[in-house]
């Protein structure tokens, strides 16, 4: 009973810092935003981007938003995001400054909709590669209660300008095989991106187990979720194998994973042989020599005590 409500408790103190992207609940309803995620390229000279967020109000009071913007990174490699709060001054990858808001503020009548337009602006002080912004919609406080939590909603925002971008997406660890010699095919495994640029990027791509003599035995599809990898990060992303084909109980193969980024940019490999032996086929291989020696003794024994009779 302690553990579910500590739980409840640290959710409801973390809801204001955004965790709830999309959609938050309001009084007999909920408003939401859309779209919650979006990317934008800027390749021209002060060029500028609108960007158009909706606004829905589900329930059935009049609500206030007020409208501002945030820098975030990728917190883990996990994926987890992290919003970034002083510290943005020395982000490279900021981009809460270049936006401009046609307004901070956001009335939305009961059951009705709202859209806010933003702008960003390819200035010259905008480095090339990746930056990032969440659209953070907070509901304004009525009663000025210090003590009453306001929540948020955030979209965020994936900009890439182009022209002096640095792509570098490479494999760096792959959990499986762990060791030369195996004894199962775990049918998920985890892969560890490393991208040393400075822009996001996709990963996509196929993984095959293969034996010596080239058949494909399992194979799987990855980054199905289209998980992003952030510039100067590392993202673990999972992908799932299916047998494709029977095998023996012994065998030596290969693990090659290969595949290619969302735009095209970067190319990457990865390659592991292993032996695999069957458990049971192993356990046999064992028990066998022991049963064989167990037996062996033991006729000698006997015979020894006949000789002595």
């Amino acid at each position: 009973m302690r553990r579910s409500s500590l739980f409840f408790l640290i959710l409801f103190f973390l809801i204001p810092f955004f965790l709830l992207p999309n959609k938050i609940h309001a009084s007999e309803g909920s408003i939401e935003v859309d779209p919650a995620y979006l990317e934008k390229i800027l390749d021209q000279p002060e060029q500028e981007e609108s960007i158009v967020l909706t606004y829905k109000n589900h329930s059935k009071k009049n609500i206030t938003l007020e409208i501002f913007a945030v820098d975030f990174k990728q917190q883990n490699e996990r994926g987890g995001i992290s919003f970034l709060g002083k510290e943005a001054g020395s982000y490279s990858y900021s981009l809460s400054s270049f936006l401009s808001f046609e307004s901070n503020h956001l009335d939305i009548e009961a059951k009705k909709e709202a859209k806010l337009r933003i702008s960003i602006k390819n200035r010259l002080d905008l480095s090339p590669g990746g930056h990032y912004a969440a659209v953070v919609a907070r509901f304004i406080n009525e009663s000025k209660d210090e003590n009453t939590i306001s929540p948020a909603l955030s979209s965020l925002i994936f900009m890439r300008k182009v022209g002096g971008e640095r792509f570098n997406l490479s494999i760096k660890d792959v959990d499986w095989p762990k060791n030369f010699l195996v004894f199962d095919f775990p049918s998920v495994f985890e892969i560890t991106f490393q991208n040393e640029g400075n822009t996001h990027l996709t990963p996509y791509g196929r993984g095959e187990i293969i034996d010596i003599s080239g058949k494909l035995l399992y194979k799987g599809i990855i980054n199905t979720s289209s998980a992003i990898v952030m510039p100067e990060s590392r993202r673990i992303i999972p992908i799932e194998f299916k047998l494709i084909e029977p095998h023996s109980p012994f065998l030596a193969g290969r693990l090659l994973i290969r595949g290619n980024d969302s735009i095209k940019k970067t190319n990457y490999i990865y390659e592991e042989g292993f032996i695999y032996v069957n458990p049971f086929l192993l356990t046999f291989i064992v028990l066998v020599p022991i049963v064989f020696i167990v037996v062996r003794k033991r006729h000698k024994n006997k015979k020894i005590k006949e000789k002595l009779c």
